[in-house]
């Protein structure tokens, strides 16, 4: 077992970052850059184009920034979060969050209570659990749920946030595991 709490850093280019262990870290920084942990409490941070972030484990989070920037986690409490237009996040396990920021982001959860978040003009969240909640907020986004998920979607008059409307999977004419988006009136229409 390592117990070690020092991370395990690189910063050049195309660099790789590899632990395995409790309380393992790994941090990268430059293009190309990955960062794997395999572990409890387990952290995965990347920063730069093209740069991924994937833990396993539970309590494990996966971090990333820039452009392309991809996160993924599998297992309890496992959080993914990416930063940078294009960039998805995806978690798997009961409890999995996914956040993603900026222009046709993609927040995928599986799990009960597993949460996804996307934020950006086309952002896409989806979920795959019961009680989950997929949030999609930006101009022209989208968010489906499974069965008993909830979606949450913002209307825009421009770049003005004129309502949010929330919808159970399942219930009121909302179909499972099938895209909306918000109406030129607010209504609910399936999304391309």
């Amino acid at each position: 077992m390592n117990t070690s709490h020092g991370p395990v850093s690189t910063t050049d280019d195309y660099a790789r970052t590899t632990t395995t262990g409790d309380y393992a870290h790994a941090t990268t920084a430059g293009d190309d850059a990955h960062a794997t942990t395999t572990g409890d409490y387990a952290h995965a941070t990347t920063a730069g184009d093209f740069a991924h972030a994937t833990t396993a484990g539970k309590y494990a989070h996966a971090t990333t920034a820039g452009g392309f920037a991809h996160a993924a986690t599998t297992g309890d409490y496992a959080h993914a979060t990416a930063a940078s237009d294009f960039a998805p996040a995806t978690t798997t396990g009961a409890y999995a969050h996914a956040a993603t920021a900026g222009r046709l982001t993609y927040a995928t959860t599986t799990g009960i209570f597993a949460h996804a978040t996307a934020t950006g003009d086309h952002a896409r969240a989806s979920v795959a659990g019961e009680n989950a909640i997929a949030a999609a907020f930006g101009a022209n986004s989208a968010a489906r749920a499974a069965d008993g998920g909830f979606i949450v979607l913002a209307q825009y008059d421009g770049d003005t946030v004129v309502a949010i409307k929330t919808a159970q999977a399942g219930k009121d004419g909302i179909k499972p595991d099938t895209w909306y988006s918000l109406g030129p009136t607010g209504e609910f229409v399936e999304a391309e």
